[in-house]
């Protein structure tokens, strides 16, 4: 009779085939999470861009629609960082436009101190006022605004609107 227990064990070339096999999906799967995280914070960022751009583009929209009169003189329409100067039906003189150094779109009430229109970090790209027929009655004028934040994501945004006297 022979006394050898017959104990079946892993050799070493299969220690290192299964090592190497467990170390490919955990990298795989590591490398999936860190790619869903970065597109998840990229998308939020975007998100939050999108939304602050949007409410900016709304009271700039309100406030030319509410807009009586507006001066010819202090606008610099037509530029790619255009400035627009009107008087709104309560007799407040608005006006906004991107300070060159900051980028930033702002907005001053009466000659008061000039405030930024966004809280985020976005950028005014472009902000274009184009008057469509300024010599009408009712001047129409389009609108554009570009923001771009510091993951050099753009958002564009385009309306017409009109002074209504």
């Amino acid at each position: 009779m022979n006394n050898q227990s017959h104990h079946k064990a892993f050799t070493l070339i299969e220690i290192v085939l299964y090592m190497f096999l467990f170390g490919l999906i955990i990298g795989s799967l590591s490398g999936i999470g860190i790619l869903v995280a970065t597109n998840d914070q990229s998308t939020y960022v975007r998100n939050q861009m999108v939304a602050e751009a949007g409410m900016t583009f709304n009271e700039i929209m309100r406030d030319m629609r509410a807009g009586k009169t507006i001066d010819l003189d202090q606008s610099d329409l037509g530029q790619n960082y255009s400035s627009i100067e009107f008087t709104n039906n309560n007799g407040d003189l608005i006006n906004y436009q991107v300070d060159q150094v900051t980028s930033v779109l702002q907005k001053s009430i009466n000659g008061g101190a000039a405030v930024d229109t966004h809280s985020i970090n976005l950028n005014i790209e472009q902000f274009l006022i184009e008057p469509i027929n300024p010599s009408n009655t009712i001047p129409i004028f389009t609108v554009t605004v570009t923001f771009s934040n510091d993951f050099a994501q753009q958002y564009n945004l385009r309306s017409t609107t009109n002074f209504i006297p």
